[in-house]
């Protein structure tokens, strides 16, 4: 029972806001001079308000034809004109213009320029001065009143000036500005919808599911009222775009007429200005980085020191141990020649040894060979007697 008393509920809510929606739609649909067929197709709210300013549109046209036909008719179709006017006043434009103006005294009008954009209560949005050798310009970026619009370019007109030079232009956006109407009311009719569904909401998740709903409704409320209020804003105030500049001929006329002499004369004033403005330059960068040297002074002469001073007493260490080296092949050297001398020595002494027997033998051979050589004849004299 519980739960069908809640889907009645909700039914009885849907068909209550399917109802106030319907409601909404007619209202809106109420000003339309439409057919029965575009009102049976009105679920849509941008549909019948663009069919709406298209009405608008074909009548703000039919505006100079409908004046000139009740000049011929006479006073029968007055109320018809004043009606067209009306509509055509109604439509939302964004004027801007461009322009451009030589003048003799560029400081005297610049300051007339700002008297009129006070009196006619606008602003300026940007601004621009620029002076060079030739000539003296401001850009200017100006906001006036749309009612003050014409009037502003008349008066801008009205001042001393050697060139001018003008276009404007206007941007219709009467259909957008209408369209975000019908798409704000729609949001808002939403908007209370979700409101009443939170009311009655029973549990946790369709609570939550309408606050996430709502809070995209209000979301899109906020970007299409933005939008409406940027486009009021330009609506309201119209934009100038002025370029303001006076031509200085003497310095131009100046330059051509110098003789080669003078221009050889200016060419080395110049170089001679460039050096001393390099010399300054360094002398600037000298002192500008005259803190930082004393800073690295500070800290980098003490590590040098500390460098060196490892530096030298790695060589010393490298040259002890050099030192050691020599000295221990030396040592060497003399103890290996000793050795050599001893062995030789050695040597020699066992060679003397080995001499002396042998000597001894050889002596003994050539006595004995001696002998043998004085007995032979002795006996060879007795063999013969």
């Amino acid at each position: 029972m519980v739960k069908r008393d809640r889907m009645c509920s909700i039914r009885k809510l849907s068909n209550m806001s399917l109802i106030a929606v319907l409601l909404v739609m007619l209202m809106i649909m109420g000003g339309c001079s439409s057919s029965a067929s575009d009102l049976a197709s009105s679920s849509s709210a941008n549909t019948a308000e663009n069919s709406e300013l298209a009405n608008a549109s074909t009548q703000s046209e039919a505006l100079p034809a409908a004046t000139e036909d009740s000049k011929a008719e006479g006073n029968s179709q007055e109320t018809g004109a004043s009606k067209l006017n009306s509509a055509a006043e109604q439509r939302k434009l964004i004027y801007r213009a461009n322009l451009v103006m030589e003048v003799q005294d560029y400081e005297a009008s610049k300051q007339r320029i700002q008297d009129m954009i006070h009196l006619s209560g606008g602003y300026i949005l940007e601004f621009n001065d620029q002076y060079s050798e030739y000539e003296r310009a401001g850009l200017y970026k100006i906001k006036v009143p749309a009612q003050g619009f014409q009037s502003m370019l008349e008066q801008l007109n009205k001042l001393e000036h050697l060139r001018y030079e003008r276009s404007y232009s206007a941007t219709d956006v009467t259909e957008e500005y209408v369209d975000l109407e019908a798409r704000l009311k729609v949001a808002k009719v939403e908007e209370e919808r979700l409101l009443s569904f939170m009311e009655q909401a029973k549990n946790t998740s369709d609570l939550l599911k309408f606050s996430e709903d709502l809070t995209a409704s209000q979301e899109k409320i906020e970007r299409i009222q933005g939008r409406m209020n940027y486009l009021n804003q330009n609506v309201s105030m119209s934009t100038i775009e002025l370029r303001l500049y006076e031509t200085i001929m003497g310095a131009k006329t100046s330059t051509l007429e110098q003789t080669f002499g003078e221009r050889l004369d200016r060419t080395l004033q110049e170089s001679v200005k460039s050096l001393i403005d390099l010399l300054q330059g360094l002398v600037l960068l000298l002192t500008a980085m005259l803190p930082f040297l004393v800073v690295i002074a500070l800290v980098g002469l003490p590590v040098a020191w500390l460098v060196r001073k490892s530096n030298q007493r790695r060589q010393e260490r490298h040259n002890q141990r050099q030192l050691e080296l020599q000295e221990r092949n030396k040592h060497l050297y003399a103890s290996t020649h000793q050795q050599s001398e001893i062995v030789v020595a050695d040597t020699a002494d066992t060679v003397k040894k080995e001499d002396v027997p042998r000597k001894e033998a050889t002596a003994r051979n050539e006595e004995t060979a001696q002998k043998e050589e004085k007995t032979e004849p002795v006996s060879g004299i007795d063999n013969e007697k």
